[in-house]
């Protein structure tokens, strides 16, 4: 019963954060609008190539006044906004509401929360790991994002009606049979 708790607590936004990195590959990062202060990231530091533009006092303005119009833009149609820097890099800022309540856009956008789009591609990339049958469940478990073997198994079964090693069983046994069997034809 107390992992049924554990597992419905609403996530804080620096879980958020980080599962978003881990999904995306991105650094993602949350700023006041306001006055324009990250609040989080994840990773902590900006990329090599961010640092050595922000060294030079006109590349940090130019990072700034791009952040800024993000934000303005973001605030005058609480809509994501995907831009080019004028360093020729892809971002994108999000609205947040209330302080935590992420992007309310994304659901309306894609019908389902953050969180659950999130345990969708850890889910399905836990899935394909499964099919490395040299790694073992906590491997696939660990890798796909999940810090704790039994809540991905548990998050598993839900999804997809069965355990990973069932699915993993079913992949081997399709495997074998097609090896076996695979040139005879009906």
């Amino acid at each position: 019963m107390r992992e049924e708790c554990a597992e419905k607590k609403k996530p804080t936004i620096q879980e958020i954060i980080r599962e978003l990195h881990a999904v995306s590959g991105f650094r993602i990062a949350l700023y006041n609008a306001e006055d324009g202060t990250e609040v989080c990231a994840c990773p902590k530091a900006i990329s090599s190539l961010c640092a050595r533009i922000q060294e030079n006092p006109e590349g940090l303005r130019r990072c700034l006044e791009n952040d800024r119009k993000a934000f303005r833009k973001v605030k005058e149609t609480g809509e994501v906004y995907l831009y080019r820097c004028h360093a020729g890099l892809y971002e994108a800022a999000a609205p947040l509401y209330d302080g935590d309540v992420l992007a309310g856009s994304f659901r309306k956008t894609y019908g389902i929360s953050i969180h659950q789009y999130l345990m969708e591609k850890r889910l399905r990339e836990g899935k394909r790991l499964l099919e490395d049958y040299s790694m073992s469940v906590s491997q696939a478990a660990e890798l796909a994002g999940f810090r704790d073997a039994n809540y991905f198994t548990k998050a598993f079964r839900r999804r997809y009606k069965m355990t990973p090693s069932e699915y993993r069983k079913g992949t081997r046994d399709t495997k074998v049979f097609h090896q076996d069997f695979g040139h005879i034809r009906g």
